[in-house]
């Protein structure tokens, strides 16, 4: 992991959140290994991210959700780059946004019969992109989380 290379916007979009007051967590998933939660905490350090002190490492495979504290005053946002941690996120009732990283990708289109529609296990739901300017994501970001936290109360 710490061989893998920054990607730049969505720091500066983080950084810009931090900016705004908002409590930004990193909530990740780690190989129960010697090595695996070092490594990230390593990279993040490393990479800009050393502001954000509340870390939370989820052994791979486990539902995210799991490991959050619930306050029914916080609406939770997600945002992640696997689908299945999007899907689990929002069926508890939060809020999910895919980070399209180059390389996940966008839904997947299958054929049925003479019709076309989306594959069972593919996000359909808010996303951002890492090709976005850090503002646009940040602005992205945060207009999601508003509607939806109006669309709550």
């Amino acid at each position: 992991f710490l061989n893998r290379e920054a990607d730049k916007n969505v720091i500066k979009a983080v950084q810009m959140m931090l900016d705004a007051g908002l409590t930004v967590k990193i909530l990740s998933a780690v190989y129960e290994d010697d090595h695996s939660m070092d490594e990230k905490q390593q990279w993040l350090n490393e990479n800009g991210l050393s502001a954000l002190t509340e870390r939370i490492f989820v052994p791979y495979g486990e539902d995210k959700f799991r490991y959050i504290a619930q306050n029914k005053n916080v609406l939770p946002v997600l945002l992640d780059d696997y689908g299945r941690n999007l899907k689990a996120w929002e069926s508890k009732g939060y809020l999910a946004i895919k980070y399209m990283n180059g390389i996940n990708s966008r839904p997947k289109l299958e054929i049925v019969g003479n019709m076309v529609q989306v594959k069972q296990d593919s996000w359909c739901g808010y996303s951002v992109d890492s090709r976005m300017a850090p503002a646009m994501m940040f602005n992205a970001i945060t207009a999601i989380s508003n509607s939806a936290a109006l669309s709550v109360a």
